[in-house]
């Protein structure tokens, strides 16, 4: 389901994340692999905690950086993402241009 505006309804988008969220919980408690793996998963989880507090304070699935909807086709696959597909390539553009891939300055920008 969509708004008029073409981003995914909050419910729908709220339903997403916590099916993500209880299936992120489920596979940290019984992961005992690598701790970058947990690391990684714990790092979802907050993402997806921060994402539906922006759907409480009304402007869940919206860019952070440029204020239009993310599409939902993005947030189908990544319900916690925080910005569009546009403004994550103008981030990555400017990582490969100006950036050192090897730790230099990084816009940690994720979708």
């Amino acid at each position: 389901m969509k708004t008029g505006n073409g981003a995914m309804h909050p419910e729908l988008l709220k339903q997403l994340l916590l099916d993500k969220q209880r299936a992120f919980t489920r596979w940290t408690s019984l992961a005992r692999g690598p701790l970058a793996t947990l690391y990684r998963l714990d790092q979802i989880l907050t993402e997806i905690h921060e994402a539906l507090c922006r759907i409480e304070q009304g402007v869940g699935g919206i860019c952070v950086k440029c204020g239009q909807p993310i599409s939902s086709r993005l947030l189908h696959d990544h319900p916690w993402a925080r910005i569009c597909f546009m403004c994550n390539r103008r981030a990555l553009d400017r990582l490969h241009t100006h950036g050192d891939c090897n730790g230099g300055n990084r816009d940690n920008t994720s979708a």
